[in-house]
């Protein structure tokens, strides 16, 4: 909670440095992300879990500022949904675990100023996990829990983004993401540990 608390404070500088001295240069823009990849999930039944994760966000960044030594500073946000998948064994038998989130990431972007045709992005923060319901799957038929519980996590991405024409690119950018501590429910904790990532993002500046 005190890193989440340090990094929210860092935000709100942030952007009171850039309301004072950089007055008319603040700028939007907006894109779609699919992202795939592999996910550890530790489960206190089961243990650890190797499975594999897809979703899609809508986010948006909020340009702080640029200057010679930071380039593009851009605060980030949006709202996604990601799955995790994994095969296991229950009783002897072949049975497949789903769990469904729904994730509000909230962090730092530093670019290179935009100069055509492309800008390198490294970045990170936090990120609340939504767990929304665990799904089982096995061959005497499927079980189904609706968690509603909520953590916090981090993230952090590297990559580059292409520019079509002077609004419109394309992300091409790698990550990785976990959770700070474990949801119980119904006697069984959940925390994802890492999840490693790449994803595609269409979007356009506004």
């Amino acid at each position: 909670m005190k890193k989440i608390t340090l990094l929210v404070a860092l935000f709100c500088i942030l952007i009171g440095y850039a309301q004072e001295e950089k007055k008319g240069k603040s700028k939007f823009d907006f894109e779609f992300t699919y992202k795939i990849g592999s996910s550890n999930l530790r489960n206190s039944e089961v243990g650890v879990l190797n499975g594999n994760i897809q979703g899609f966000s809508l986010q948006s960044s909020y340009l702080l500022f640029n200057d010679s030594f930071l380039d593009d500073v851009r605060l980030q946000f949006g709202l996604q949904f990601m799955e995790f998948n994994s095969g296991l064994i229950l009783n002897n038998l072949n049975a497949t675990l789903s769990n469904n989130y729904i994730q509000a990431p909230l962090g730092l972007i530093f670019s290179t100023s935009k100069n055509r045709p492309y800008r390198f992005n490294i970045g990170g923060g936090v990120i609340a996990n939504y767990f929304l319901r665990s799904e089982l799957f096995e061959l005497a038929g499927s079980s189904k829990d609706n968690i509603n519980r909520i953590t916090f996590g981090y993230f952090g991405v590297v990559g580059f983004d292409f520019y079509i024409n002077e609004k419109f690119f394309v992300g091409l950018n790698v990550g990785t993401q976990g959770d700070y501590s474990s949801i119980r429910t119904n006697g069984v904790s959940n925390r994802l540990v890492r999840a490693r990532y790449a994803q595609i993002s269409l979007g356009f500046d506004f």
